[in-house]
Order: C-alpha cells, then sequence, then structure tokens
C-alpha cells in the first residue's frame, strides 16, 4: 500500500513538474490553449536524460527524450516498466528572460491537451522550478494591463491549488505581460525540492 501511495504521489510530482513542482498535482500556471506558440517552440536538450527525485527511496526516475522536435517524458518504475498515465509532451520556449516548459498531457479520450506552463532553471544537474504568486500577478497586472482580462488569478474548476492562474488562451499580450513580470520573490517563489539528473 505504501508504495502504490508513493508511485501516485510521483506520478502527481512528476505533473507537476513539468507543471510547476509539489503543488498536489495542480498546475500553478494552468493554460488551456498555447495558441501559435507551441509550434513557435523549440526543445532545450540539457532536459533530455535521466531524472530522479533526490528523496525517492522508491528509485522511480522519469526519463526524457526527444522526438520529432518535442520532448516525451515519461515515469519509469524500478524494474525499468512505463507508467501509461504518466506521460507528458513538453516544448520549450523563451518567456523575455524566463526558460518555459509548455507541456501536453493525455485526456480521457488519450488525446494531448495543453496543461500548462512552467517557468524553471538549470543549475548543474539540479532542475528546479519556481510558483508564480497569483496575488502579486493580478495587482500587477491590474496596474499596468488593466484591459487585459485574458490572464486570471484563479483556477477555479481547473486546479485544486488556490494559489494557481489560468490561461484560457497563450497569445502575443499574454506573452508580454508574463515576460514583464519583476524576477523578485513578490512575485516568483523558487521551489525548494528539485530534480537530479543522474545520466
Amino acid at each position: 500500500m505504501k508504495m502504490v501511495v508513493r508511485f501516485n504521489f510521483l506520478r502527481n510530482l512528476f505533473i507537476v513538474l513539468i507543471a510547476s513542482f509539489f503543488l498536489s498535482g495542480c498546475a500553478n500556471i494552468a493554460v488551456d490553449d498555447f495558441g501559435s506558440y507551441w509550434e513557435k517552440s523549440g526543445t532545450d536538450h540539457q532536459l533530455i536524460g535521466w531524472w530522479k527525485d533526490p528523496d525517492d527511496k522508491e528509485e522511480y526516475k522519469i526519463r526524457v527524450i526527444n522526438r520529432a522536435s518535442t520532448l516525451h517524458a515519461d515515469i519509469i518504475d524500478r524494474s525499468g516498466l512505463e507508467d501509461p498515465k504518466g506521460s507528458m509532451r513538453i516544448r520549450n520556449l523563451k518567456l523575455g528572460a524566463y526558460h518555459i516548459m509548455m507541456v501536453k498531457t493525455q485526456d480521457k479520450g488519450d488525446r494531448w491537451k495543453p496543461f500548462s506552463i512552467v517557468r524553471y532553471k538549470l543549475d548543474g544537474k539540479r532542475l528546479y522550478t519556481y510558483s508564480l504568486n497569483a496575488k502579486s500577478m493580478k495587482k500587477f497586472v491590474a496596474k499596468n494591463y488593466p484591459a487585459e482580462k485574458g490572464i486570471i488569478a484563479s483556477c477555479e474548476g481547473k486546479c485544486a491549488n488556490k494559489d494557481s492562474t489560468h490561461i484560457p488562451h497563450l497569445n502575443a499580450n499574454i506573452y508580454k505581460i508574463l515576460s514583464s513580470i519583476p524576477d523578485t520573490r513578490k512575485y516568483w517563489k523558487l521551489d525548494k525540492q528539485s530534480l537530479l539528473k543522474i545520466r
């Protein structure tokens, strides 16, 4: 039972790596439609390889490979088996000075759909993500972009975590707003936990 719970936790953790680490399986910045940015984006080859949670004693790993200019990321258990429900498709985008993962997951019909965008950084063999403070973001947008209604400081019906942001459609205006949010702890929180690249 404990192993099953741990596996489900890691699956959720993985979804949120790639969609904002450790927020109980919920994207910190949920996106319904990437617009033209999925096609415009590329791949960060530094993400290719094998990753693990250093605190995971059950030895589950995350394998990231490049196929047709899209990163395929999967959870692999200790026996080398792949979790069919723990799969992601990732492309990478520069958002001003920020490095972003654009993440797709499968719906119940096995169709790939936009899930989230995640700000991340690589520090040696460590991969860290950032959480966007939705309340601070809302005040920033209201002050600097008062007419903009396409970035919502809540995720009702989308996320369990209250401090989440919802973007129905990623367009040039939203891109500009996100890239202009100051790089300070008031807005962006660096998550303490990380993934370790093991090969």
